[in-house]
């Protein structure tokens, strides 16, 4: 009876590989046309669930909502990684982490692993990036194609380097355009205009949030529900901020056609945790609150939907290389160009192939495979295993018990094969100067 099970999930497996519809060669549509630009847009630390496209209530997220109901959404999108680098990376390189290895504090993808950027450089696109440094500059391997990379802290700083270049930029030439923000990332001091329009707590809940950020301030301070509640509206509120910023981005490329002639997409790299599973912030846990991500693409000529089938991050990369018709050979990361016929009908969790993610994070090391309406996660450094039925506990209040031991030995043999002699691989260093260091201790990252 086990093997017979065992066997019924690497069938599936086998099927969600060699499914015609992940092909390349089976895309559903054919390239967009010569010369469509590429804007990747990241909002660094951004939840799906605090957005109006995905059923937040409150007004965070009025540009987003809007844009979203102009393309693709896709409802279930999990990032590589609950923090920066190496999730960026996954976008970039279309690798997993076990395999571009940035996957450390100090660390950066190896020199021969080739970057979306580069490969659309070669095909004659031109490419900006407009960020908040930190684990995306340049000194992390993200210059890599970019003929210019600017660097700012506030998203209202970020939008304007990025206009400087549009409008000074050679239409009649596709570039790709990179614009990230820490706009929603701790610490979550924003103007009163914001805190006004979400601080809900009496003030007894109320904390200084100036300096403070997750794992490194919140979880080591015995915090109240409403304190916590009190760091969650100042949450909301920066998403706010940061897609008010982004509005004169997107008039300018409404008003130049720009959007008509771009693909756009707008995602995140990883979430943010409120104690659902006992701790703040992100970087070290890999719960659906920190590994789910919103993720839209806006393209010319195709209709708006929501697809339900669950997606990774280290998708995005072939997706772009497919829809402009060229080819994504030696990425990990599958098209998403084939879902977008199917979306509406997929069910919720038992679509796709099964996802990846892992975080080795100050001393912690994690590791998790989302397949089959399932999530296994080990937990190394606690040497703790756990398992979530997603479709009946998507917030994964529940771990599974015995009753799942057949599902937890057939993830864990595909997590094995999955991160079969990632350690023996070499994790390239980066050199971090003091004034980088103090930066990622102001993101928390750093103690």
């Amino acid at each position: 009876m086990r093997k017979s099970f065992l066997f019924f999930w690497f069938s599936l497996i086998i099927g969600a590989w060699q499914c015609p519809s992940l092909a390349l060669a089976q895309a559903w549509m054919p390239p967009l046309p010569e010369g469509t630009n590429v804007i990747l847009v990241s909002i660094d630390n951004l939840r799906p669930d605090r957005l109006g496209a995905y059923g937040e209530t409150r007004p965070t997220s009025p540009l987003f909502d809007r844009l979203a109901a102009e393309s693709v959404v896709f409802e279930n999108a999990y990032a590589t990684a609950p923090w920066t680098l190496p999730s960026h990376m996954s976008m970039f390189s279309g690798l997993h982490p076990k395999s571009h290895r940035a996957v450390a504090s100090h660390s950066q993808a190896a020199p021969d692993i080739p970057m979306l950027t580069e490969i659309l450089r070669e095909q004659g696109y031109r490419a900006f990036a407009s960020t908040g440094g930190g684990y995306v500059g340049p000194g992390f391997g993200f210059g890599r194609g970019f003929e210019g990379y600017e660097i700012a802290w506030a998203p209202e700083r970020v939008v304007r380097n990025a206009l400087a270049w549009l409008t000074k930029a050679d239409q009649n030439k596709p570039y790709f355009f990179f614009l990230h923000t820490f706009g929603v990332h701790c610490p979550f001091a924003v103007a009163p205009r914001y805190r006004r329009l979400f601080d809900r707590r009496p003030a007894e809940d109320h904390i200084e949030v100036k300096g403070k950020c997750g794992d490194t301030h919140y979880s080591k301070m015995n915090l109240t529900d409403g304190q916590i509640a009190f760091v969650s509206d100042r949450y909301d509120a920066g998403i706010r901020r940061t897609d008010d910023a982004l509005q004169s981005f997107l008039q300018f490329l409404e008003k130049s056609g720009a959007l008509d002639r771009s693909v756009l997409i707008i995602t995140s790299d990883h979430g943010e945790e409120f104690a659902e599973h006992g701790r703040m912030g992100h970087g070290r846990a890999l719960y659906a609150e920190s590994l789910r991500v919103p993720l839209l693409i806006r393209i010319p000529g195709v209709a708006p939907q929501r697809v339900r089938t669950p997606v990774s991050l280290v998708d995005l990369a072939p997706t772009v290389l497919d829809l402009l018709g060229r080819s994504s050979e030696g990425m990990e990361g599958k098209s998403l160009a084939p879902l977008f016929a199917d979306g509406n009908t997929a069910s919720a969790h038992r679509q796709g192939r099964p996802l990846y993610a892992e975080t080795e994070l100050s001393g912690e090391k994690g590791r998790t495979v989302i397949f089959n309406g399932h999530q296994l996660i080990i937990d190394k450094a606690k040497k703790q295993t756990e398992i979530f039925d997603l479709e009946h506990d998507p917030r994964q209040e529940r771990p599974l018990g015995h009753a799942a031991d057949d599902a937890r030995a057939a993830l864990r043999e595909i997590l094995a094969e999955h991160f079969a002699n990632a350690d023996e691989r070499p994790i390239p260093t980066a050199h971090v100067p003091a004034e980088l260091l103090e930066r990622l201790r102001a993101l928390g990252y750093i103690d």
